[in-house]
């Protein structure tokens, strides 16, 4: 039987009085819509957006205190979300110049999009691939790295001089997950203090250059020039 026939069988309130869907029709678009607001759900979920314990809340361009010298870092973000592209933006300046809060607004505005998103300092992503490398079941690891490739948007935050062990191995980790994900049409924004030639002694020339690609449309690169607003602030 077609599926009318079996509905004014078995479920007739769920057809008006035509003999169209009706009811049903309103079950499918519930069940959809609570499908779709898990989805989201998770996303915000999985986003690992900093606890902050001030007045200023989440962190959007709305919020966003224009200082001297972070135009372009706001003009670059924007584009950064609105194209998709580069695949890589780096962003270098020094602490409170709003590089973090740029970030949070970049994870928040593609989550908004529907797009997936995580923020981690890159001592916290070194640190969560290395327990996983040194899980007892050999597929965790791939399990996670796959879980971070696939990600629509991967912000690294902080990326200076390293404190963690083994420091060739976490060279490796970043410089692969960034190489990766810029050949997939996902997007890495890369934030830190150090200047080209600090960033080569403390990870590396193959990271280096490609964080610094000039001769490509691979990345680009956000001097802030912005003093530390929380020195101004006081």
């Amino acid at each position: 039987p077609t599926l009318i026939a079996w509905l004014k069988e078995y479920r007739p309130d769920a057809l008006n009085e035509s003999g169209q869907l009706s009811v049903f029709d309103g079950w499918l678009c519930y069940h959809a819509k609570r499908k779709e607001a898990q989805r989201v759900a998770e996303l915000w979920r999985v986003a690992n957006l900093p606890l902050r314990g001030d007045d200023v809340g989440p962190r959007t361009l709305e919020n966003f205190r224009a200082v001297a010298g972070a135009a372009e870092m706001v003009k670059a973000v924007t584009a950064f979300l609105a194209d998709g592209k580069p695949p890589i933006l780096v962003l270098v300046g020094v602490t409170g110049a709003g590089k973090s809060h740029m970030a949070e607004h970049v994870v928040r505005a593609t989550i908004e999009r529907g797009l997936s998103a995580r923020y981690e300092t890159a001592e916290s992503f070194l640190e969560r691939l290395r327990h996983t490398f040194n899980s007892k079941d050999e597929g965790d690891f791939s399990d996670a790295w796959d879980w971070y490739r696939r990600l629509w948007m991967l912000v690294l935050d902080d990326l200076g001089a390293q404190t963690a062990r083994d420091p060739r191995w976490g060279q490796g980790q970043i410089t692969r997950i960034v190489d990766e994900r810029s050949t997939d049409g996902s997007q890495t924004l890369v934030i830190s203090n150090l200047i080209q030639g600090e960033i080569r002694d403390a990870w590396g020339d193959r990271l280096c250059s490609r964080l610094f690609d000039v001769r490509s449309t691979a990345a680009r690169q956000v001097f802030v020039q912005a003093e530390d607003y929380r020195m101004r602030a006081r």
